[in-house]
């Protein structure tokens, strides 16, 4: 089973019901998917409020997810006090995850305005205990008082506690996560064989734990698949393009266009290089931001069409890796500068190169390196390198 940052595709029936009840047709994706929150369904101020004082770009939430397939428990599983998962007699059932049903996903808020929060989840693979190299990119617009569900606003939630629709259960307990104890508000809402539940942090409103419970068909399938996801660690990253202008170019953007290959290795041990081209098509342009479609296609030849993956990606003020920065930060860039040290993952990002009118933004690990080569003109990326130790590599330019 692949995994999503946290699975919100999968909503209560009493949720959707609710959302359905008071929703019209959107024709703005984007607009839809934040108005499809499930918190905004349960507290539909968010519109209209601010974020929390926290909150600003830069804010890089980190969480270990877990997700599990479970034989013979098809209804009836729980919480208890300490967020764990019960069956109907209370009994622990431990989520042990199962193939590659364990990552690092890491929240980071790329652009805040008084209208939108635009976020980018990245999700590295755990070996060992280990972060490796990233699995999938996802990024999204929310609420500033309400992005995705990774935070909310705690006078929302004072509100929603005092007085929860019908169907939702809202408790105030502790909870310990990221190293300390909190209190907080958990809300749960069940439907016949799906449980749901988000622990959010009363003081500034951070989603702490999520969990999620999928019962099979006891008839055909007595297997639950279970998701586990727990807040880590946060903090601030600082840096050199946070709150600078974006380039002129990018106000009105055209999209871009990069075409290189993926070099792997065969099942016969050959070194192999199939042609790859990378679309950013727009689908929202906020001034200092887009929110963009990314088309990797990779064309293998002998007569078969395209091998496609599709991404919502972003850019921002505060992104590594976007398509583009400052140009007032990157002329200022120097070949050996320090970034960016990340505890959780591993990464660290350095200026690897600065040749005239290019800088190379560095980022690896034990086990991935990705160079993002910019123009330090008009900020625009114009070549992308990736390599992992399993010999994979990554190679396009601009067209």
């Amino acid at each position: 089973m692949g995994i999503r940052p946290l699975v919100l595709c999968l909503l209560p029936l009493v949720l959707s019901a609710n959302a359905a009840a008071g929703a019209n047709p959107l024709s703005d994706p984007v607009e839809a998917a934040r108005r499809a929150n499930p918190m905004v369904v349960l507290m539909p101020e968010f519109p209209r409020m601010p974020a929390p004082a926290w909150v600003r770009p830069g804010v890089r939430l980190s969480y270990h997810v877990m997700v599990a397939s479970v034989s013979g428990h098809t209804s009836g599983l729980k919480e208890d006090e300490e967020g764990n998962f019960v069956d109907e007699d209370d009994n622990k059932v431990n989520v042990k995850p199962t193939g590659s049903g364990e990552v690092i996903t890491q929240v980071n808020l790329a652009e805040l305005t008084r209208s939108d929060a635009v976020y980018e989840a990245r999700s590295y693979a755990l070996v060992n205990r280990r972060p490796g190299a990233i699995l999938i990119v996802q990024s999204g617009v929310g609420y500033p008082a309400a992005c995705a569900d990774w935070w909310v606003h705690p006078d929302a939630l004072k509100r929603l506690a005092a007085d929860p629709p019908h169907g939702i259960h809202v408790h105030r307990l502790r909870f310990r996560a990221a190293g300390r104890d909190h209190d907080v508000v958990r809300i749960t809402a069940r439907a016949p064989r799906h449980y749901q539940s988000w622990v959010f942090d009363t003081a500034g409103g951070a989603l702490l734990r999520y969990n999620n419970a999928v019962s099979g068909d006891p008839k055909r399938d007595r297997t639950s698949t279970l998701t586990q996801s727990t807040l880590i660690a946060s903090r601030e990253l600082k840096l050199p393009w946070t709150g600078a202008a974006p380039p002129d170019w990018s106000i009105k953007p055209a999209g871009l266009e990069y075409a290189g290959g993926l070099t792997q290795r065969a099942f016969d041990g050959r070194i192999i290089t199939i042609p790859l081209t990378i679309s950013m098509r727009i689908k929202r342009a906020g001034g200092t931001y887009w929110v963009f479609e990314q088309v990797n296609a990779l064309h293998v030849g002998n007569g078969l069409p395209p091998s496609l993956s599709t991404f919502q990606r972003a850019a921002g003020g505060c992104l590594v890796g976007g398509p583009w920065i400052a140009p007032e930060a990157a002329a200022g860039l120097k070949a050996g500068d320090r970034l960016d040290d990340d505890p959780i993952t591993g990464v660290l990002t350095t200026v690897a190169e600065r040749n005239g009118d290019r800088v190379v933004i560095r980022e690896a690990n034990a086990v991935q390196t990705t160079d993002y080569v910019y123009d330090v003109n008009d900020g625009r990326m114009v070549e992308l390198r990736q390599s992992d130790t399993s010999g994979a590599a990554t190679h396009v330019r601009i067209r």
